[in-house]
């Protein structure tokens, strides 16, 4: 994984649009890294999906899943489904689901927030791991780690530690104004590595969780296919077996 550790002149190589804060002794960089709009990942997985011929069930939820026969009937609030193999994606709520493949799945949520700023022009064009541009010109800045349970608000506490941090960093960004902030769940395991285990009394149900699918949207894209349609398992998934957990 190729990385580098700059003081700050070699910082100013990457930032000539904002004066770096006194508190800037140095930063990592990677080629690798970059920033991903997850609204527009959205829609293109949606178009692509509809492409392929898969059918979009929305707005429900699913409440019970039996196996039989080697086949599994799911139950939403709307549908019924009967399928040969299903995988819970589900985030938080996978917990409940899993206990009814066979699964148990520790998982618990832990909330951060999201500081948003107006638009201004093109400042930043390369995205810090809590500070970063977006295409339309917004800064977004964050986020926070916070045992909460599932509370999804804010609270001003960590909305000063964001902003001081962001100011700290980049003084300039004091001119913007803040125009909203959120807070949202992160769906994490005790290690908080991901889970990726198929069900041994319901063979054909299987979990895939992680606490940022966008990151990982590469690694699942070419591997979880071929574990799940053919039964290829990767070399080195035993790693994320759930069974790691079991004191």
């Amino acid at each position: 994984y190729d990385y580098q550790m700059l003081d700050r002149k070699e910082i100013r190589d990457y930032v000539t649009q904002l004066r770096l804060g006194d508190a800037v002794c140095g930063a990592s960089f990677s080629p690798h890294d970059g920033h991903l709009n997850p609204l527009k990942l959205l829609t293109s997985m949606i178009v692509a999906l509809k492409e392929t011929g898969a059918a979009m069930h929305t707005d429900q939820q699913v409440q019970s899943i039996a196996y039989s026969n080697e086949c599994f009937e799911i139950k939403s609030t709307k549908e019924k489904f009967i399928a040969k193999k299903v995988v819970l994606a589900c985030g938080l709520g996978i917990k409940g689901l899993a206990q009814q493949v066979g699964l148990k799945i520790p998982i618990r949520p832990q909330r951060g927030q999201i500081l948003v700023t107006e638009r201004t022009k093109p400042l930043l064009e390369i995205p810090f791991a809590t500070i970063r541009q977006t295409q339309e010109g917004s800064f977004m800045l964050g986020a926070s780690h916070e045992e909460v349970g599932y509370n999804t608000g804010t609270n001003m506490t960590q909305i000063r530690k964001i902003a001081t941090h962001a100011v700290q960093t980049f003084p300039e960004l004091s001119r913007l104004q803040l125009i909203r902030c959120w807070g949202a769940l992160r769906v994490l395991t005790p290690d908080a590595k991901p889970v990726y285990v198929e069900s041994e009394s319901c063979p054909g149900a299987y979990v895939v969780t992680s606490h940022s699918g966008i990151t990982l949207t590469p690694l699942h894209a070419g591997v979880l296919p071929a574990w799940i349609l053919e039964g290829t398992t990767p070399e080195g998934f035993e790693q994320f077996h759930s069974n790691r957990f079991d004191a």
